[in-house]
């Protein structure tokens, strides 16, 4: 994977994500360095870009969705423990 641009943890400190200039994004359980689910990869139909912002929803709910910036202007949504995209990228 690429070199890491950016980090957060997430609101109670238990996961942390961070975002690579390959565009990848790699969220682990803190407390083990375990990773979770699957490596978040851009879409093959938006313009490649680095990861220029990575941040947790508040708790609830949504406590491991992650917002993921690029460069190339896309903002997507990302369930940290599953791997999944959550809906169509934002442009």
């Amino acid at each position: 994977h690429g070199r890491p641009q950016c980090g957060r943890f997430n609101r109670d400190g238990t996961l942390f994500a961070y975002g690579c200039d390959d565009g990848t994004v790699h969220a682990f359980q803190v407390d083990t360095g375990h990773r979770t689910g699957a490596v978040f990869r851009p879409s093959t139909d938006q313009p490649p870009g680095v990861c220029t912002a990575v941040r947790f929803l508040p708790t609830g709910d949504n406590a491991n969705v992650v917002i993921v910036a690029g460069s190339n202007g896309v903002v997507r949504h990302w369930h940290a423990t599953s791997g999944k995209s959550l809906g169509a990228p934002i442009v």
